[in-house]
């Protein structure tokens, strides 16, 4: 399996390949609410997504502790891959 290595030159995030952040809605109450999400493959190849959720009402120092889990998960996952 071959993982994109550099994110896409329309991505200016700055975040790493794989990685991206989002404002969801839920259904009921339409509150947006911020999340990090993390494309993955299982071990059968199946093309998965983890999310971490973030808040509300976010606050920096939440948003960066998230943005860091989300950033090591999809690290892990890379390294196990390219062994």
């Amino acid at each position: 399996m071959r993982l994109r290595t550099k994110p896409q030159r329309n991505k200016t995030t700055g975040l790493p390949a794989g990685v991206s952040k989002t404002w969801r809605m839920r259904p009921a109450p339409r509150l947006p609410y911020l999340e990090y999400q993390v494309l993955y493959q299982d071990k059968h190849g199946i093309s998965k997504i983890k999310h971490f959720y973030v808040s509300v009402h976010p606050t920096p120092m939440v948003e960066a502790l998230v943005k860091k889990q989300a950033i090591e998960f999809r690290q892990q996952y890379e390294a196990r891959v390219n062994r």
